[in-house]
């Protein structure tokens, strides 16, 4: 029998491979930054979401969250005081925003942002904007018109934090954006209104007005429009008007997801709300629409406009219909949510108007509800189970 070592001790054959798939013993790993004071360090991470659209050569605002996963490792003698900084807090840095033309590269770095130091263990959000670079300054492998840009983020980009881990100092993932023309986009969002509105009812209209643009929207006017038709024209009765001096962006709405319409709780940078006083609707004639018109001068170009044209339809438009009521004697019809409650006042919409109620009649009798006998029991004979029976018996005696 061949021996299990050689000479110089080292197993041979067979016990040789099986003491080389043996666990290698690791070396002795000593902590991190370890003293006999106790030095944890920080750990940097970065992630973060912007605007869905954007245009060459225009603002962009970015929202980051940077977190620090470090945490001191033992205690700290000298930093033991209430409100002390540790060794494991981030002190101010900068987070690097880099522009892709593809999903999974690092791209071009268009812009540093500012963070304030971060305690260990927490996560710091900031706010900025930075600036698309002109199509001119990029090289050809971005969109040369609309398409789709990425971003990315990178934490501590000067690299003056000594931290546990600088590999994930990048974000996971990129942030796409959708480039548009450096023009707004206005729209109508929400027209509140009670329902089965008369000829003659006062109400009081909250309305939105939103630009779904990549730049801001200047003197921006609103009509609230009263017309025979689904459209504003000579002849229309303007019922209410509103000036809006400044709606921003789409740009300077940062979201993860973006979801259009009315249907957010709290309204993004880009929607405005505006109040109506109360307004008498016409008493005539006995049918027509009510809606609203933004820009109805045509005073600001937007995206849709510079292939279609401007459209004379009215937005939201409601109908109006039957007799007319008096406006002497019409309440005030109150809107459907209090501008300091975001959910319907009452609930579901069903709202009533608030109408004087002296000299109606009321009711002398209670309804009462009719009371239905039950119905009988329905039995069921009993001469389909004794047959079942009886051939269960009759398989029984034959075994």
């Amino acid at each position: 029998m061949l021996p299990l070592e050689d000479r110089r001790g080292r197993p041979r054959g067979r016990a040789r491979r099986r003491a080389d798939l043996a666990p290698e013993r690791l070396e002795g790993r000593e902590l991190l930054a370890y003293t006999p004071l106790g030095i944890s360090l920080p750990d940097l991470t970065v992630s973060g979401f912007s605007g869905p659209v954007a245009a060459y050569g225009e603002a962009l605002t970015v929202t980051l969250d940077v977190r620090n996963l470090g945490a001191s490792s033992l205690t700290e003698p000298f930093n033991m005081a209430r409100g002390a900084q540790s060794n494991a807090d981030a002190p101010p840095s900068q987070v690097g925003v880099f522009l892709a033309p593809q999903d999974g590269t690092r791209g071009l770095l268009i812009g540093t942002i500012d963070i304030p130091a971060v305690r260990q263990n927490s996560i710091v959000r900031v706010n900025a904007e930075v600036t698309i670079p002109a199509a001119a300054d990029l090289n050809r492998r971005f969109p040369a018109g609309e398409g789709t840009v990425f971003l990315n983020f990178q934490a501590d980009i000067g690299r003056i934090i000594q931290e546990v881990d600088e590999r994930n100092n990048r974000s996971v993932g990129s942030v796409p954006v959708r480039l548009a023309p450096a023009l707004p986009e206005l729209q109508a969002v929400a027209l509140n209104l009670p329902p089965g509105l008369r000829p003659g009812d006062t109400v009081a209209p909250v309305l939105k007005v939103g630009n779904f643009g990549a730049v801001p929207g200047q003197q921006v006017q609103v009509f609230l429009v009263a017309s025979q038709d689904p459209f504003f024209g000579p002849g229309d009765a303007i019922l209410s008007s509103f000036t809006i001096d400044n709606l921003p962006s789409f740009a300077q709405a940062p979201t993860r997801r973006a979801v259009l319409g009315d249907v957010n709780l709290d309204d993004p940078p880009n929607i405005v709300t505006l109040n109506s006083p109360a307004v008498t609707l016409p008493t005539s004639p006995e049918a027509y629409f009510v809606g609203l018109i933004v820009d109805a001068n045509d005073e600001i170009q937007e995206i849709s406009e510079a292939n279609l044209g401007s459209d004379p339809r009215l937005e939201l438009a409601q109908f109006v219909s039957g007799p007319a009521v008096d406006p002497a004697t019409a309440g005030v019809i109150a809107p459907p949510s209090a501008p300091a409650n975001q959910f319907p006042t009452p609930a579901f919409g069903a709202i009533f108007p608030l109408a004087p109620t002296a000299g109606l009649p009321r009711p002398t009798t209670v309804p009462t509800v009719p009371v239905v006998d039950p119905p009988e029991p329905i039995f069921i004979a009993s001469a389909s189970f004794s047959g079942i029976g009886a051939r269960r018996r009759a398989r029984r005696s034959r075994r």
